[in-house]
């Protein structure tokens, strides 16, 4: 065999074959470490808001942008507490334009907030599910309930 006769390959090709394939490899284990970091700063946030004793939901009702709102404590409270607590990262949830705000207390001392619908919710920028049905009959579906009632209310007495 001579040298005219040894195959060559063009190394640049090649090199974009391994490039691609490494870099859909690092995109299908990325997500999953996303949602891990994702989890752990929602454990934080559950710790922030474990000596919750009092929940506010509130949403404004358009056109006049009156602040309706639904306070929840006791035993409605540690649920919703509990709820957030058990929700799992969702990267590829997406949140209404103007969800309800969720302010959670200790006394007169706000712990911290979270946007929310039936069953996502958003706390530090990061969106979580909430599969247990908690947030969506406690917070959302009132709330959303006594906004529909005095946006009724206020084109009645237009």
């Amino acid at each position: 065999m001579t040298m005219s006769d040894k195959r060559t390959y063009p190394i640049v090709p090649i090199l974009f074959l391994v490039a691609g394939v490494s870099i859909f490899a690092a995109m299908g284990l990325f997500v999953p470490v996303q949602e891990r970091i994702d989890d752990l700063h929602l454990r934080k946030f559950a710790e922030r808001i474990a000596a919750t004793d009092r929940v506010v939901a509130t949403r404004q009702t358009y056109p006049s942008h009156k602040v309706t709102s639904l306070s929840l404590t006791g035993e409605d409270a540690r649920r919703i507490v509990q709820a957030i607590s058990s929700g799992r990262a969702n990267r590829s949830a997406d949140m209404a334009m103007s969800p309800p705000r969720v302010t959670f207390f200790h006394g007169t001392n706000v712990l911290a907030e979270i946007m929310t619908s039936s069953t996502l919710f958003s706390a530090g920028g990061r969106h979580y599910e909430d599969s247990s049905g908690v947030l969506g009959g406690l917070v959302y579906t009132p709330l959303i309930t006594m906004v529909h009632e005095e946006q009724m209310k206020e084109v009645k007495s237009q």
